[in-house]
């Protein structure tokens, strides 16, 4: 089989979405989506609250409740049975994170195996055949493979790799 390895964070869970409602609660205040075409959410708020924003996935509990993408369940089921398939994700980068992740999984993904979870610091150890990833930092050092690129606003103005904007057309490109 043919080893493939997914992202969790804007690839599986919705990390964007959290953010955006987190900030919204905490500065009592909208976000203009629009704005966030090649942009992350802390570049399109005032100054004086991007480092607050910055700081969430530093905090303890909020990646437990992220939600997860629309088919992904779904799909990362039909691909199991054609792939290895692991869940990569660079949770030392944000220490608090990695209990959080490993629960969501438990919870969203409860047939996903502990032996299929890598929770790595950079992924340019990952070997596989495919990587898909919402970042080109993960991408651009993935050399043992097919890089693939999952559509997030922060990304949008990427035309370097093979896109996917959801998990239906990840599925159409993968089954």
């Amino acid at each position: 089989m043919k080893k493939l390895a997914l992202d969790m964070d804007d690839v599986i869970a919705d990390y964007v979405d959290k953010a955006v409602k987190t900030y919204e609660t905490e500065f009592n205040t909208k976000v203009d989506r629009n704005k966030m075409h090649g942009k992350k959410v802390w570049q399109i708020i005032p100054e004086e609250h991007a480092k607050v924003v910055r700081g969430f996935p530093y905090r303890p509990g909020f990646f437990r409740d992220l939600t997860i993408k629309p088919g992904a369940k779904e799909t990362i089921e039909k691909l199991q049975q054609k792939y290895e398939v692991f869940i990569v994700t660079a949770a030392m980068e944000f220490p608090s994170s990695f209990v959080d992740k490993y629960e969501w999984i438990q919870e969203h993904l409860p047939s996903f195996s502990w032996k299929n979870l890598v929770f790595c610091g950079h992924k340019h150890i990952i070997d596989a055949d495919f990587l898909v990833d919402d970042h080109e930092k993960n991408l651009s050092t993935f050399t043992s493979g097919e890089p693939i690129l999952f559509s997030a606003p922060h990304n949008a103005h990427l035309n370097t790799y093979k896109r996917v904007n959801n998990w239906q057309e990840l599925h159409d490109y993968l089954l």
